[in-house]
């Protein structure tokens, strides 16, 4: 059994696995409260967008960007 782990360790494969998923932990880190919530409001723009097409509603004008972003950072 020892063997098996010390072969698993040795290998390659296992360090980049390793390594792929701390890069992926620190980009999820990376991403900021501010980010994710523009983020989930460009998503429900766009389902809002698709909401109105679908039932034959006028598109609205796209929202300024420049208020949003005037908030803290």
């Amino acid at each position: 059994m020892i063997g098996s782990t010390v072969r698993k360790l040795r290998s390659p494969a296992t360090w980049r696995r390793l390594w792929a998923r701390l890069v992926a932990m620190e980009a999820a880190l990376a991403t900021t409260e501010a980010e994710i919530h523009d983020r989930r409001i460009s998503r429900l723009e766009a389902e809002m967008v698709e909401a109105r097409a679908r039932i034959g509603l006028p598109t609205l004008a796209a929202p300024s960007r420049s208020v949003a972003s005037s908030g803290p950072p």
